[in-house]
């Protein structure tokens, strides 16, 4: 009798430990890629960034429309326009990198500034550096515009690829993944006056102090000195995550088609 219990046991817990495996395997797909971002958003040093409310402003942009801002702008090229984005990323980033502040200060307003300092302070009292290199440049579109008296602005979705990891004093990697890139999907607005007085507030007229960022004491709007060329307002990271390698049937269709190409 008492082994009959114990073989009746013995089978359920084979039983369950089946149904066990077998939900694991069938789930793993599922939850892998959110547990992934769960944990990637853990150590992004810039996800104070995902915070519309204080980095991103809710606009009504029109669509982009070349000729209307060839109108107040007739040096605008939109492929010049994609590179100067692209290149101001990849300083603003590589200047974070390196904890030099002056250099992100000519890129970018007060407000993404002070982020980017109060983030990067915060990695250096912890003896951490936040460690971003290889871009690539995956995707880009211009989705709207705003132009408003003396200020243009372009806002861009942007797909880049790049090493994004933390290390700490001893250069071991206390964040991240040093092997992998990550594909970080942004949305980013870049602003310029239409002309470069930038001594005088474009709304009342009235002198300005000096020509960095400020408020200007006579009407209390907020004035963007020194940006006769684009620099970044705003930042939000969409989403992001971890490069996958090519499966072995992906990569064969990748070297069939070079192949393919070739032989024409």
């Amino acid at each position: 009798m008492y082994q009959n219990n114990f073989n009746i046991l013995v089978v359920i817990d084979l039983r369950l430990y089946t149904v066990g495996l077998i939900a694991v395997v069938v789930l793993l797909p599922i939850i892998s890629p959110i547990l992934n971002r769960i944990f990637l958003n853990m150590w992004e040093p810039n996800k104070i960034f995902r915070k519309k409310s204080k980095t991103f402003v809710k606009r009504k942009y029109i669509p982009f429309n070349e000729k209307e801002i060839l109108k107040v702008d007739k040096t605008f090229n939109k492929i010049e326009f994609q590179s100067k984005v692209f290149n101001i990323y990849q300083i603003i980033q590589t200047a974070w990198m390196n904890f030099d502040y002056n250099t992100i200060r000519k890129y970018t307003t007060d407000e993404i500034y002070n982020m980017y300092k109060s983030l990067g302070q915060n990695l250096q009292k912890k003896k951490r550096k936040n460690i971003t290199k290889d871009f690539t440049l995956k995707y880009f579109n211009i989705s709207g515009m705003e132009i408003k008296k003396d200020i243009i602005s372009l806002t861009v979705f942007v797909k880049i690829e790049e090493f994004n990891y933390i290390i700490n004093h001893k250069e071991k990697v206390v964040s991240g993944n040093k092997r992998k890139k990550v594909i970080r999907n942004l949305r980013m607005t870049f602003i310029k006056t239409k002309n470069q007085n930038n001594n005088k507030c474009p709304n009342c007229g009235a002198p300005l102090p000096n020509i960095n960022s400020n408020t200007c004491m006579y009407c209390n709007s907020i004035v963007y000195g020194e940006n006769h060329d684009w620099i970044l307002s705003e930042k939000l990271v969409v989403s992001q995550k971890y490069k996958q390698k090519k499966s072995t049937d992906q990569l064969f269709l990748s070297l069939m088609k070079k192949h393919h190409t070739k032989n024409r």
